[in-house]
C-alpha cells in the first residue's frame, strides 16, 4: 500500500513503504511500471520510499500506475473536493460579509445624511 502524495497531468509521486532501502524492489517495480505504454521515466527515493512517474497524459494508463503502487486515487479526489467546497463556503462568507457591510455602510451614510439635514435646518431656522 502506497501514499498518494502529488499527481498532476504527466507525474504522479507515491510514496511505497515497501521500497525504503530496498533497492531489489524499487528496480523490479520500475522495469514493471516502464513496460506500461505511455510511462516515460520512473524515479525512485530509496531514503522516503518515494516514487516520481512521468508519464503522457493521455497515453498512458494511470489507473494501472496507481494500482501497481498501491494508490487510491480517491481519496485525494474526495479531498480536493472537499477543499473545493470549503473553498467555496469561505468565499460565500466574505460576500455575504461585505454584502452586510454595504448595507450598514449605506444605513450609517443615510443617517449620517439626515442628521446633517436636519441640524442644518435646524442651524438655518435659529439663524433666520
Amino acid at each position: 500500500m502506497s501514499n498518494h502524495v502529488h499527481h498532476v497531468p504527466g507525474r504522479l509521486r507515491a510514496r511505497v513503504p515497501d521500497l525504503k532501502g530496498c533497492p531489489a524492489r524499487a528496480l523490479a517495480l520500475r522495469s514493471t511500471l516502464t513496460a506500461i505504454h505511455g510511462v516515460t521515466q520512473v524515479e525512485f527515493r530509496p531514503l522516503t520510499g518515494s516514487v516520481i512517474v512521468y508519464y503522457q497524459d493521455g497515453v498512458a494508463d494511470i489507473d494501472a500506475v496507481s494500482r501497481l503502487l498501491g494508490c487510491d486515487r480517491t481519496v485525494p479526489a474526495r479531498a480536493a473536493q472537499l477543499i473545493h467546497s470549503q473553498q467555496v463556503i469561505a468565499l460565500a462568507r466574505i460576500h455575504s460579509e461585505s454584502l452586510a457591510a454595504k448595507i450598514v455602510r449605506a444605513a450609517l451614510h443615510m443617517a449620517a445624511d439626515k442628521a446633517t439635514e436636519r441640524a442644518f435646518s435646524l442651524l438655518l431656522a435659529a439663524v433666520l
